[in-house]
């Protein structure tokens, strides 16, 4: 075989490895959309739904504003102005340079980010530390992306945080935010250079709200058929 050719075969391996790649990040979305709507489930009746993204939802299932149902805030920045504030700095603090580790929605919990910050800087900004287990999503430059905290976590502004109450689990909320990706960034991201979702839009987000048997019996569905896609997207 000529150099021509190995490369014109090289080209063509890659080009299907994309399609695949964007098939398989399709699959993924509508196993999460058709989790959320209870779809892998639930075979019963189903009801109109008030969630402007989720048409119908299984007949006894409730929905609610997700800041309702979670103890909704968001991060800051401590200024740069005063370095003492960025001494000792021991706290795990998510800014968008994180967002690439959960970009492809594989990464469900976060243990460690990229940078800190001190006790004094939480203690002289806005910043707060949230608990384990709250949900974050990004809401600026790169918008839509959610993870978990897997420890207690600040943010910087660029991030809107639930930290979830006793009628949801965080993994459920996870899973809606993912599968809400597309109504975010179609319906409420404005901004032609750099999107933002604006935190009153934020406020507004609503989720669909089973009883949390339901909740654990959708996330574990979820798991169940996201499995083998990511085998194959692995040896791709």
């Amino acid at each position: 075989m000529i150099p021509d050719d190995r490369a014109a075969t090289g080209q063509a391996v890659a080009g299907t490895q994309r399609k695949l790649r964007l098939l398989l990040e399709e699959r993924r979305l509508a196993v999460l959309e058709a989790g959320v709507a209870g779809q892998l489930t639930h075979n019963g009746s189903r009801s109109g739904s008030d969630i402007p993204w989720l048409p119908t939802i299984p007949t006894g299932w409730a929905s609610a504003q997700l800041k309702y149902v979670a103890r909704q805030g968001t991060g800051h920045t401590p200024s740069r102005k005063h370095p003492e504030w960025w001494v000792d700095c021991t706290i795990p603090w998510i800014t968008t340079g994180d967002v690439h580790r959960f970009r492809d929605d594989r990464l469900e919990v976060l243990f460690e980010t990229e940078e800190k910050i001190s006790r004094l800087g939480v203690a002289n900004s806005s910043a707060v530390i949230h608990p384990k287990g709250t949900v974050v999503l990004s809401r600026t430059a790169s918008v839509g992306f959610s993870v978990i905290m897997g420890a207690a976590m600040a943010t910087s502004q660029d991030f809107a945080t639930w930290t979830c109450g006793p009628r949801v689990i965080s993994e459920f909320v996870l899973y809606c935010l993912r599968a809400m990706r597309r109504d975010l960034l179609e319906r409420l991201a404005q901004g032609s250079t750099h999107q933002t979702i604006y935190m009153p839009d934020i406020q507004r987000i609503r989720i669909p709200v089973p009883p949390l048997p339901d909740q654990r019996q959708v996330v574990a569905a979820i798991r169940a058929q996201l499995l083998p896609l990511d085998r194959v997207t692995d040896l791709l």
